[in-house]
């Protein structure tokens, strides 16, 4: 049961987000990187989306609200995941970009709502434990 609700958020989590995922691939293979070097377009703005963000904070942001998982869709992850949002300069359509918690994680201790696309992110590596105990997993951190 727990594989099939892990993968339907995998799914959502894919059609929420950009397909490419350019952030999400730049997390797993660089130990530091700007939003600004690994975004597909100039970034404006940026901003993080933790677990249980609201709609609301979305469109305060200058995102869609629907960008965010729906208490009524997949409330795994709504209670899980993170993201990135970004505004970019050439007009190209705000996105958030989100992360599957098993892999990735935006919102350590600490965390910033706002993000400067041209400040160093580095990304650490930590070793935790899932519901399953067998479940142990690295997960790339990103400190800001």
């Amino acid at each position: 049961m727990k594989r099939i609700v892990a993968g339907l958020s995998c799914l959502f989590l894919v059609a929420c987000g950009n397909d490419a995922a350019p952030l999400a691939e730049a997390i797993r293979s660089h130990d530091s990187f700007t939003l600004a070097q690994v975004a597909e377009h100039p970034v404006e703005k940026a901003y993080v989306f933790c677990p249980y963000s609201s709609p609301e904070l979305a469109e305060e942001r200058g995102f869609k609200g629907s960008d965010i998982p729906s208490e009524f869709g997949s409330s795994y992850s709504r209670e899980f995941s993170s993201g990135i949002g970004l505004i970019y300069s050439d007009g190209t359509e705000a996105a958030i970009e989100w992360f599957d918690h098993t892999e990735i994680e935006a919102c350590a201790a600490g965390y910033k709502e706002e993000l400067d696309p041209n400040s160093l992110m580095t990304v650490v590596k930590v070793q935790r434990k899932f519901t399953n105990p067998d479940a142990e997993k690295t997960v790339r951190v990103l400190k800001y």
